[in-house]
């Protein structure tokens, strides 16, 4: 009877490992954002963002940056996604809005990973999916800048 509780007790600890294991597996950094553009600059080679945020395709890009004035001269959804975020008063993120049609993703970067607003570029700028990027890792953060 010991032997049997004790045989219970280890498959039910050998299954929660493999759950736990299995849960853990699907909180990844490579599931993220940030996780993905970090396998895409590890090698210092220009890149394209990923084709797929949040699960969703997306046809143009929108970075905000902090202090930033509200967009204009962009799609009513970027100005409408850019209402829900304090760009003005938050400058340890960046906001990469990701549009497909009238739908925005939003995501938040922290400069400390990467930084996609230290060099000059006009406000309401947007980027095409096939847009390339260049990374320039520095101290810290990695600077991240669109190729022309």
């Amino acid at each position: 009877m010991w032997k049997q509780k004790r045989s219970q007790a280890c498959i039910s600890v050998v299954a929660a490992v493999i759950v736990a294991s299995g849960a853990l597996s699907g909180c990844s950094a490579s599931d993220s954002f940030e996780g993905e553009l970090k396998d895409l600059v590890w090698n210092g080679r220009t890149f394209e963002l990923p084709a797929d945020v949040a699960g969703r395709s997306w046809q143009e890009l929108l970075i905000l940056c902090p202090y930033d004035g509200p967009p204009e001269d962009v799609h009513a959804a970027f100005i409408d996604a850019a209402t829900r975020v304090d760009f003005e008063t938050a400058d340890h993120s960046q906001w990469l809005l990701f549009r497909k049609d009238a739908h925005v993703t939003t995501v938040a970067i922290l400069r400390t990973e990467f930084e996609f607003c230290s060099t000059p570029q006009r406000t309401g700028s947007t980027y095409a999916p096939a847009q390339r990027w260049q990374p320039n890792p520095s101290d810290g953060a990695v600077t991240v800048t669109p190729v022309r």
